[in-house]
């Protein structure tokens, strides 16, 4: 499952969860745990995959993009 189908998922099961007079299970909860763990594993299979920048610094792009968001 992608990180779009989980969010897709969880956020089914919050409005499930948040409706008036809805008394959440253990169902629930197993399926909130399952989707975080879904997730934590999509993340590090794409951080597995992820070919790293060779000759890039990095951490200028970083700079680069949070000065142009947050500029000092």
């Amino acid at each position: 499952m992608n990180i779009p189908q989980i969010a897709q998922r969880a956020r089914e099961l919050e409005a499930r969860v948040l409706t008036e007079d809805y008394q959440s299970t253990e169902r629930d909860v197993a399926e909130a745990r399952e989707l975080v763990n879904q997730y934590i594993d999509e993340l590090e299979r794409l951080e597995r995959i992820a070919k790293p920048y060779h000759g890039t610094d990095i951490e200028a792009i970083a700079d680069g993009i949070l000065e142009r968001w947050h500029p000092q």
